[in-house]
């Protein structure tokens, strides 16, 4: 729930403040053991924040 509120907020607010809560999901991720979710939400990550920068450029 924390990643997919950190994304809104990269769409909504900052950028920065997004990364922050995604980052907490992923130290969930990682301690947890689901290096497979951590993977594919990283890089799902990645794609938004490219495509918001590049819309806000």
């Amino acid at each position: 729930m924390i990643f997919y509120e950190g994304m809104i907020d990269i769409i909504d607010h900052s950028i920065s403040k997004g990364i922050e809560k995604c980052n907490k999901a992923f130290t969930i991720f990682q301690t947890l053991g689901h290096q497979s979710i951590y993977e594919k939400y990283k890089k799902d990550l990645d794609q938004l924040i490219n495509k918001t920068m590049s819309t806000k450029a």
